[in-house]
């Protein structure tokens, strides 16, 4: 069996468009952390905390990232106020602490409640480009 150039190169274009779409429609963006939380830059310094278990990503949309820190049973996050107060997933300015083992967050804490928390006290917190650059691509 005899195949032309034209049809082989045609068909190894098309399959290398094929898998390039599936790449971008799959991968999920941003930088992975731990667990399912992925660290998204969104602008050009500005960077939300994606939770890919939640197809609405309700977590991401809580606020800019200030500082950032995680081991493998938590993650812990300084944030900005949510620029979408009045909705379900609206929150203060504040430290946030995600108990990856039991998949809950804490309320928003000041400086001075994090400072009590025994739990996160040996988690060392990077600024988000920082973080960016420590997380992995998948």
């Amino acid at each position: 069996m005899k195949f032309s150039k034209r049809i082989t190169v045609g068909t190894l274009l098309a399959a290398l468009v094929l898998v390039a779409a599936a790449f971008f429609v799959a991968y999920p963006g941003g930088r992975g952390l731990v667990g399912d939380f992925r660290l998204v830059r969104v602008g050009d310094r500005t960077y939300q905390l994606d939770d890919t278990r939640q197809p609405e990503n309700q977590l991401g949309n809580q606020g800019a990232v200030v500082r950032i820190g995680w081991d493998e049973h938590r993650i812990l996050v300084k944030r900005l106020a949510s620029p979408t107060l009045d909705t379900p997933w609206s929150n203060e300015a504040g430290w946030v602490v995600i108990d990856l083992d039991r998949g809950v967050v804490s309320p928003t804490m000041t400086g001075a409640e994090i400072q009590k928390r025994p739990d996160v006290a040996g988690i060392v917190t990077y600024s988000p480009d920082s973080a960016y650059e420590r997380g992995h691509r998948w």
